[in-house]
């Protein structure tokens, strides 16, 4: 199983996503879309694992309050095979404090996540070619309630990722 945890956005949060993108593509940018079902914002990527026994426990004993995801600026991660666009997320004392949280229990479970800086974001697009000038971007502002995260698996198909929910954890 390809397992990560992430928050999964709302309907009218995918919307607006959906549309952000849609103007985008008109502004000149180009890339492979991320599909509006798959909009998400990872809290950590495990990777292949046997099953979801110990992603579950470290989710059981991860604490945190709800709060609220604030969008920020169009981003561009280099990548060989093309970069990756993306939606910043303002890094929250909440949204760290639960990112944090949530990769130590992780590793109390003996489950490795990516050692790299968490710079929370939305992908938005793969195999980005050079956009437009900056001043050119649209601009996307708004806020999400978050109320909970997923367990979630990967399946890697041909026509992109299928992503299926499996364990849900509250907040609060």
């Amino acid at each position: 199983m390809r397992l990560f945890c992430a928050i999964d956005l709302d309907r009218t949060c995918r919307l607006a996503l959906a549309r952000y993108q849609a103007c985008l593509r008109e502004a000149g940018f180009a890339g492979r879309w991320t599909n509006q079902e798959n909009l998400h914002l990872t809290l950590a990527f495990l990777g292949e694992q046997p099953d979801a026994r110990r992603a579950a426990a470290a989710m059981a004993e991860t604490a945190g309050e709800p709060f609220s995801l604030t969008f920020g600026g169009l981003g561009r991660f280099s990548q060989r095979g093309g970069d990756v666009l993306y939606l910043a997320i303002s890094p929250s004392p909440a949204l760290l404090d639960l990112q944090r949280g949530l990769n130590a229990a992780l590793d109390r479970q003996g489950l490795k996540t990516e050692g790299r800086p968490y710079r929370p974001h939305i992908t938005l697009a793969r195999r980005a070619g050079a956009g437009p000038e900056p001043a050119a971007e649209p601009e996307f502002a708004a806020e999400m309630p978050v109320r909970g995260f997923w367990l979630m698996e990967s399946r890697l198909r041909p026509e992109g990722a299928q992503y299926r929910r499996l364990i849900w954890r509250e907040l609060g």
